[in-house]
């Protein structure tokens, strides 16, 4: 069994960008999200059975159609809540809706691998953090809820196994879907 889940990166412009922020001095509180592991998940799938993966690509490659797409990161928010906050996330600006429909597609392709749905309408936001201890919410929304991280171009839907070590997750490419 593998740990999957399906993502597009941003640029390596914008993630550079985005690193600024985990330099922020916020005392310790956040485990920052590492720069090359920054993605925006469309799906994911859990612990999943290798001999799924040939329907599992299928279903990439008929929601990666819908690429190439410009996307933004602009702007901060957190869960649940500023007075109780466990992860930090930066906004995705993504007007055409091409995001979205991935995800759905995704969700639709995978139903009969005992991929669970989505439960709530696909909202899509890049975590960049997720809280030690104290409360940083209501610091990190005064810094960076209006800040304009850049644009990207998304050429690829991609395919990462997840694997939790001690030094923190290690994402590994396992089939990336390039616009022609």
């Amino acid at each position: 069994m593998k740990r999957l889940f399906v993502a597009v990166n941003m640029s390596s412009q914008v993630n550079a960008e985005l690193a600024r922020v985990s330099r922020d001095d916020f005392g310790g509180e956040i485990n920052w999200v590492k720069p090359e592991n920054l993605h925006i998940t469309l799906k994911f799938l859990g612990p999943t059975a290798t001999e799924k993966l040939p329907r599992i690509i299928e279903a990439i490659a008929t929601a990666g159609a819908l690429l190439p797409l410009q996307i933004g990161a602009k702007g901060a928010g957190v869960f649940p809540d500023k007075h109780y906050t466990k992860v930090l996330w930066i906004g995705i600006n993504e007007p055409s809706g091409k995001l979205s429909a991935m995800a759905r597609s995704l969700d639709e392709g995978l139903a009969g691998l005992d991929v669970p749905r989505a439960l709530h309408e696909y909202s899509p936001h890049l975590t960049i953090g997720r809280v030690r201890h104290g409360n940083p919410g209501a610091r990190f929304l005064a810094a960076y809820s209006q800040s304009d991280f850049g644009k990207s171009l998304v050429s690829e839907l991609v395919l990462y196994e997840s694997e939790t070590l001690p030094t923190g997750p290690r994402y590994t490419a396992l089939f990336v879907h390039k616009t022609p």
